[in-house]
């Protein structure tokens, strides 16, 4: 099966020359390889002399990343495609591993490695011993050890490197070029997989070393700056649709408008698979268990290895009386499920809500307490686990508690803390 590998580059001619050498090592026979230069002036556009079997795309400007990709797309003959940052160099079997994990369910629109250097969920802690060969194959080697062949379900990717098939770009089209330089056009790309239904997923077990921003810095761009302004063209972009509404409203952790917001998406997008997310966590909120595990069902039948997802309704279970069958889900997928810190303190916190509601005070106190080791910085955790602490009996613990969640901006837990110091 021939794979297309789309590499934008403008300059940075070693990382790319790196870039190509690790490319060159892969264990998957069939390659495709497409440098599209985007104007680049170290000489990038003669590296076919040094490596005969790539191809040259040569634009006359720098049409930035999507720009850059949008080309390759056009010309890549290969039933599957890469997109792939020049500053980066694969472990010698990633793109082996992501192929298999796109062959393993149709429903899979893309899928991402992990990297030392990456946004969101799929980075690990390697520092830089990926920039050798060997480091990477290192890496590779313990992935195979802890991570088996797990995914991991996600409702966005990150761009550094992406595998899907051809036939998808046929339905959703090329990614926008609005975002000019790079950043918020992977997500903008995801979200329309999202829509259609399908899943997303980080092959745990595949590495990319990643040295980072390099093309931002040689630009001389400020990179903070430049993803508020590509944040605020996502949004722009999506802004009158409820879909992008509701992402808004659970970015700014208004959890019940975000769920407000997606039943209104899902008149006009009913295939929008994180709309069942976004509708259970305030289903959650509201105290309606029964209706978030309804939604928690749809959204798992997708996406069946998401985290967050199983965590919540294991404590929905927990919560509508359902205690074994909560309790193994939850063990469950702390064990055979890849979950991000954050999604395992939001766990714990609902988790330890259902205990607290079936008088388990002691299980949620412990609970708690590992949330907050998570989290230090959120304070509805600290709220509930004085809430738990008093159940316990322990006052002045939960005094400290309440204080500590007050100090950061917990209005509950101040006001907990009023009534509970004038008893």
């Amino acid at each position: 099966m021939l794979i297309s590998i789309i590499i934008p580059a403008h300059g940075g001619i070693d990382d790319t020359r790196a870039c190509l050498q690790a490319v060159s090592e892969q264990t998957e026979p069939d390659l495709e390889i497409l440098l599209v230069d985007n104007g680049s002036r170290d000489g990038s556009h003669r590296l076919d002399e040094e490596f005969p079997a790539i191809r040259v795309l040569r634009q006359g400007r720098n049409l930035g990343f999507a720009g850059g990709v949008n080309q390759g797309l056009r010309a890549a003959r290969g039933e599957l495609i890469v997109v792939l940052n020049n500053d980066s160099m694969p472990a010698p079997r990633m793109l082996e591993r992501m192929r298999e994990a796109l062959d393993s369910d149709s429903r899979i629109a893309m899928c991402a490695p992990v990297s030392n250097r990456v946004k969101g969920s799929a980075q690990i802690d390697v520092g830089e011993i990926g920039e050798t060969r060997a480091g990477r194959q290192q890496i590779e080697d313990l992935l195979d050890e802890e991570e088996r062949e797990r995914l991991q379900d996600r409702s966005n990717l990150s761009g550094l490197c992406l595998m899907f098939r051809s036939r998808l770009v046929q339905k959703i089209g090329l990614f926008d070029e609005r975002f000019g330089a790079g950043n918020f056009e992977d997500d903008d790309y995801s979200l329309r997989c999202r829509l259609l239904g399908r899943r997303l997923v980080i092959v745990r077990n595949a590495f990319l070393h990643h040295r980072g921003g390099r093309t931002f810095h040689a630009l001389g761009i400020d990179y903070a700056a430049s993803l508020r302004l590509r944040e605020a063209r996502f949004f722009e972009k999506w802004e009158k649709s409820p879909v992008g509404r509701s992402i808004q409203a659970e970015r700014e952790r208004n959890t019940l408008l975000a769920g407000e917001e997606a039943e209104l998406a899902l008149q006009e997008q009913p295939d929008w698979i994180d709309a069942q997310l976004h509708i259970a966590r305030a289903a959650m909120h509201r105290g309606d268990f029964a209706k978030a595990a309804e939604s928690l069902h749809r959204f798992l039948a997708i996406s069946s290895q998401h985290g967050e997802a199983q965590l919540l309704l294991a404590s929905c279970r927990l919560a509508m009386g359902l205690e074994m069958e909560g309790r193994e889900l939850f063990i469950h997928c702390l064990e055979y499920s890849h979950v991000d810190p954050r999604e395992h303190a939001a766990g714990l916190y609902a988790f330890s809500r259902a205990l607290l509601a079936r008088d388990c005070s002691q299980e949620a106190m412990r609970h708690l307490g590992l949330a907050a080791e998570i989290q230090p910085e959120n304070g509805a955790i600290h709220n509930l686990l004085a809430l738990a602490q008093l159940e316990c009996g322990m006052r002045s613990q939960a005094l400290a508690e309440l204080q500590r969640a007050s100090d950061l901006g917990d209005e509950q837990a101040r006001a907990n803390l009023l009534a509970l110091s004038s008893s």
